[in-house]
């Protein structure tokens, strides 16, 4: 059985980083047997490697992964249906900035850019998981400041809710991208390269991000200046 399904450097059990049967084990992919098995290889010498502990990892990872399905369709397809929506919703989301810096509310764009990125933050909570981690509280931060953006625009865009729109629109954008350059940092080799650890937290990634914290504080500043709208919402 171990022969047919494979070695287990090919299903990412490897002592360095841990591949697939540590992510798993830490998102709940795994049941105790799997994760005991799994911490045991990856932190287990060579020379006590056997076959039996090989196929005990192999063979539980293999029977999770097969049952990891999130809304009927497999994890690995739910994750790039996720990453599609969170790309729509960023993108949509830096040309609504134009918008605003130009006075313009590019209606069809706005409703775009709000419900991409209510249903980025909602999905992230589909996805398995054992306990509350940093990426929940930033999808609850983003989901609670979006409630409030969609009161402002849709409700009445006039006095204080306009510059209430403004922040809370492009507090939700912030948080998008800042979990984009995290990501980035995690699965693109080159960029990982730079900041290996898991969460990244070398200089290159504290720089990145800096950059991006600067940048929308700029972009806010100028939109609540410059975005006067009529008061009502066409």
């Amino acid at each position: 059985m171990d022969a047919a399904i494979g070695r287990p450097d090919d299903c990412g059990v490897t002592r360095e980083s841990g591949g697939f049967v540590v992510a798993g084990a830490s998102q709940g992919f795994l049941d105790d047997t799997g994760k005991a098995a799994a911490l045991q290889w990856v932190s287990a010498p060579d020379s006590a490697r056997d076959s039996n502990s090989r196929s005990a990892v192999v063979v539980s990872f293999g029977f999770a992964m097969g049952r990891a399905m999130i809304l009927g369709i497999s994890l690995s397809v739910f994750t790039a249906v996720h990453v599609f929506i969170s790309l729509i919703a960023i993108i949509s989301g830096v040309i609504v900035v134009f918008g605003l810096l130009g006075s313009n509310r590019r209606p069809g764009l706005t409703a775009t850019f709000l419900l991409f990125t209510i249903l980025t933050s909602a999905s992230g909570f589909l996805f398995p998981f054992e306990n509350l981690l940093p990426s929940h509280m930033t999808s609850i931060i983003s989901l609670l400041v979006l409630a409030v953006a969609c009161m402002a625009l849709y409700v009445r865009l006039s006095g204080a809710w306009r510059w209430i729109y403004v922040l809370t629109a492009m507090v939700a954008l912030y948080l998008n991208v800042f979990v984009l350059v995290i990501q980035s940092f995690l699965k693109l080799g080159p960029l990982h390269a730079l900041a290996p650890s898991v969460p990244p937290s070398e200089p290159p990634f504290a720089i990145v991000q800096g950059i991006v914290l600067v940048f929308f504080i700029i972009v806010i500043i100028g939109a609540v200046r410059r975005f006067r709208p009529a008061a009502a919402y066409v």
